[in-house]
């Protein structure tokens, strides 16, 4: 449709502007369209006017302005109210690229978790554990990730399991784990996050709400579990322990990384930190 002077119905302007019907019956919903009707057929038309409005809305659009500020805009405001809220929709916009950076962080991070679960599972290590801010989670899942996304961190929280266990420094605690009654006692669920970057010591962090496990010399190893059926998988950081002559010092730490459907049982990949001496 090449563009004259002239009226257009609703299905001409949207074709041009490559919108639904739809869309420009929302915009006249909203009143930042305001076409006439023809009183012989009651069809709305859109004049020289209106059509010079969508392309007004189209250009907003594209720059993520939202209707209701569009329809401010579009209204008896001055240029100055119109520049404040262009500057409105440009400190949103910081602040979604702010997130989505935050979230390629994260991103990365867990990609290399995952890669560690294809290529590490079954291997014990002896290394130097990242700080890790844990929370219980008391109320709600969603009020839990809730506070841990204010802290703006680039790791991803994971869903992990402190033993809760007076018995933790010998084999006797593996014993207990492997038996699922026995592990229904002794695992307390939390979330945790890998503090690389030290947020847990800024002077704004908010302790009370957070506990905090400090880096500590660790074996490690990433088990590939059946779960509620096989966790035979983290035997031999046990066996490395005992073999080693190290004493563990602290409760074992588990997160789960990741998880994978295998027919009729399902597959937990997890991280099992061992404080020892």
């Amino acid at each position: 449709m090449k563009y004259k002077l002239d009226d257009y119905k609703v299905g001409e302007i949207a074709k041009f502007y490559g919108v639904s019907v739809d869309t420009v019956r929302f915009y006249d919903r909203k009143g930042v369209l305001k076409p006439e009707k023809k009183s012989d057929n009651n069809y709305r038309t859109y004049n020289k006017e209106e059509f010079i409005s969508m392309d007004y809305i189209m250009r907003l659009r594209s720059l993520g302005i939202s209707i209701e500020n569009i329809k401010k805009m579009a209204s008896n405001i001055s240029l100055e109210e119109s520049l404040e809220v262009v500057s409105e929709t440009e400190r949103e916009i910081e602040a979604q690229i702010r997130q989505l950076e935050n979230q390629r962080r994260m991103i990365k991070g867990y990609k290399a978790k995952l890669k560690d679960c294809a290529e590490r599972y079954g291997v014990v290590t002896m290394e130097q554990s990242p700080a890790f801010i844990i929370k219980d989670i008391k109320t709600t899942m969603k009020e839990t990730m809730d506070a841990f996304e204010k802290l703006q961190l680039s790791t991803l929280p994971l869903l992990g399991i402190l033993i809760d266990s007076e018995r933790y420094d010998d084999m006797e605690l593996y014993n207990c784990f492997i038996d699922r009654a026995q592990r229904q006692k002794i695992c307390n669920y939390i979330v945790a996050a890998s503090d690389y970057e030290g947020i847990s010591k800024k002077p704004d962090f908010p302790a009370e709400e957070f506990e905090i496990i400090p880096p500590r010399r660790c074996v490690h190893i990433i088990g590939m579990d059946y779960t509620n059926i096989d966790y035979s998988s983290i035997k031999p950081i046990y066996d490395f322990i005992d073999t080693n002559h190290l004493k563990i010092i602290a409760p074992p730490f588990l997160r789960i990384l990741a998880l994978e459907n295998r027919g009729d049982a399902g597959v937990e990949y997890t991280e099992m930190w061992i404080p020892v001496e």
